[in-house]
């Protein structure tokens, strides 16, 4: 079986890893810049119980890899149209691919680039970053993949890539209504990344600020009427699940950053277009006010350019 993950971060590193210890075969998709380090001293990824040390093949086209079985999007959401016009070579009607991106629009970017393959939308929440080029640390014990089929065609590449996940002891579930399910993250990280972006405050500050947590409630408001004007079948109580998820951070981790926020501290582009710029012209389309967001948006944009 021919398997490989496209991106070489956090999120990549961190599944990659969990592939490799099982004895699978794996090929890494990554870009030019970073095949030379990984090369040099491979990946470590650091988990609370244990250290997992390795050097996975690196390839930075897909006109070098065979054709793929299962493909891993491990890329950030900007970068999935040209990671996808790479993988064109190794991808055909047998390849099955997995989205694990943030926001609604993966799916989408990469039907519209591989039609012939089996494409699935997925998400996940792992806690891990990149704490230096090649080192992955790890700070959550959840990792599950919550992944479904957008269209019917594809119900049996999702057991396929149920029976590969469980192979490789990579926690899963598969939902049946996995829009429903993007929609839920979407509205919540939007909000929560937003925040935490716009003022570079960990979750806990934004738990303990009455500005802040106001902000980012009336931010889930906002992502929840878009939802509805979107016709996505979202719970009766969305708010209240996710005010509880919030505070129980709060509690557990209120340290917890989101990637978006490293990325400005970092210098990095960020996917704020693709978030609460999201948002913001779903707003427009229903004529639906989204002021938070739309604050958000321009104050993390600011933060941006002038990184």
């Amino acid at each position: 079986m021919n398997v490989c993950i496209a991106g070489s971060g956090a999120l990549s590193g961190y599944y990659g890893g969990l592939i490799q210890e099982a004895g699978r075969k794996l090929s890494f998709l990554v870009r030019d810049a970073r095949v030379d380090s990984i090369r040099q001293t491979g990946l470590t990824v650091k988990f609370p119980d244990r250290e997992l040390h390795y050097t996975p093949n690196l390839v930075a086209t897909g006109r070098d890899l065979p054709m793929q079985n299962f493909v891993l999007l491990g890329v950030k959401l900007y970068d999935l149209e040209t990671v996808c016009k790479n993988l064109l070579p190794c991808c055909n009607e047998s390849t099955t691919l997995l989205t694990l991106q943030n926001g609604i629009d993966a799916y989408e970017i990469a039907k519209s680039i591989l039609p012939e393959s089996h494409i699935l939308a997925g998400s996940t929440f792992v806690v891990a970053r990149r704490t230096n080029p090649t080192v992955i640390t790890f700070t959550q014990s959840d990792s599950t993949i919550t992944f479904g089929s957008v269209v019917p065609q594809d119900l049996e590449a999702s057991r396929r890539a149920e029976e590969f996940l469980s192979s490789v002891k990579i926690p899963s579930h598969f939902s049946n209504s996995i829009l429903r399910d993007l929609w839920i993250k979407f509205i919540w990280f939007t909000a929560y990344a937003g925040v935490a972006g716009s003022y570079l405050v960990p979750l806990g500050e934004i738990g303990a600020s009455r500005q802040y947590s106001k902000e980012l409630f009336d931010a889930f408001d906002e992502g929840i009427a878009v939802g509805h004007a979107e016709n996505i079948s979202l719970p009766a109580n969305l708010k209240e699940t996710l005010v509880e998820r919030i505070a129980n951070g709060c509690a557990a981790n209120p340290a917890t950053t989101p990637s978006l926020l490293r990325d400005l501290v970092e210098g990095r582009k960020t996917e704020i277009e693709f978030l609460s710029g999201k948002i913001v012209r779903l707003g427009i389309k229903h004529t639906i006010p989204t002021p938070i967001h739309q604050k958000l948006y321009e104050q993390i944009k600011a933060r941006e350019n002038k990184s």
